[in-house]
């Protein structure tokens, strides 16, 4: 989401993007921590959480099992800061030289839960074991930044149904023409962006729309039925 104008006048927090293993590393040093406001908290205060940890490995979770849960795990920073109710799309940052910065937002809390099934019904549910709380490395949308700050999307109906129109012309959209930005919608565009080389954002802007245009040859992909990208 781009805000219409920015909320800090002094530009906001400055992005790292250091991988995982090395935010890793800086938790070890007691320099990362989260900033936010909190619903279990009167009048929802702004709050800043103690140094926590960072891991791919929690008890008796180990790594290679936590793994196959998420897609693109090298992404995934598992930590344990105390997040709090509402907390999600909330920063995890790092302490460094130049002042504070964002590695990564956090998302939610990672909870493995067992179930006993015999001839295919469920016959014993086990109580479910928290194992981390979950947040997006940076290195996820850090390069996407700049795009998106000089972007010009298309806001109104009748160029976004031009734009799946357009789309659906190179057989790359199988969604309904309704003029709205939908998931169908952004994978066409992430695969035509991907297609050409370019940063892949999914973003319905008005340079896309113009390259597609002038760009008269189509692309013989499969396409995405609605059911398969609902999946």
């Amino acid at each position: 989401m781009r805000l219409a104008k920015p909320v800090c006048r002094a530009g906001g927090i400055k992005i790292s993007d250091k991988k995982v293993p090395a935010v890793i590393k800086v938790s070890k040093a007691k320099k990362f921590y989260q900033v936010a406001f909190h619903r279990d908290l009167k009048k929802w205060q702004l709050a800043h959480s103690q140094t926590c940890k960072v891991n791919r490995r929690f008890g008796k979770y180990r790594w290679k099992v936590i793994r196959r849960d998420f897609s693109e795990s090298n992404r995934l920073i598992l930590h344990t800061c105390d997040t709090g109710g509402a907390s999600s799309g909330s920063p995890l940052i790092i302490k460094t030289k130049e002042g504070p910065k964002i590695v990564g937002i956090n998302v939610g809390t990672y909870i493995q839960a067992k179930v006993l099934m015999r001839n295919g019904k469920v016959t014993k549910r086990y109580k479910p074991q928290t194992v981390a709380n979950t947040g997006v490395s940076a290195t996820a949308f850090a390069g996407l930044l700049d795009v998106l700050k000089k972007a010009q999307i298309l806001s109104d109906v009748e160029t976004m149904k031009s734009l799946q129109n357009t789309l659906k012309a190179r057989l790359l959209y199988a969604g309904p023409i309704d003029g709205t930005y939908g998931a169908l919608t952004r994978i066409a565009i992430s695969k035509y962006e991907k297609d050409n080389g370019w940063p892949v954002t999914g973003l319905p802007t008005r340079a896309l729309m113009a390259h597609l245009v002038k760009d008269n040859s189509t692309v013989a992909t499969p396409v995405m039925s609605e059911a398969s990208a609902r999946h």
